[in-house]
């Protein structure tokens, strides 16, 4: 299994949770650099079975992970 993940981070929650940033949009763009990154390296999707995003959240000290958010 390949694992991509987006790391969002903030020095407090003034601006919001780390997690809202994440749109449709962004995943998008997340899964194409992704192929292009295994393109790149020569890595083909057939041999990679499973392929998962997660998003990372960190607030300060507290850092908070949800798998397949995408």
């Amino acid at each position: 299994m390949l694992v991509v993940c987006e790391v969002k981070a903030r020095r407090n929650a003034n601006f919001g949770d780390p997690f809202e940033s994440i749109t449709p949009r962004k995943v998008l763009r997340l899964r194409r650099a992704t192929a292009a990154f295994l393109g790149a390296v020569g890595i083909e999707v057939p041999p990679v079975r499973h392929l998962r995003f997660d998003a990372a959240a960190v607030v300060g000290a507290r850092v908070e992970v949800r798998e397949a958010v995408a």
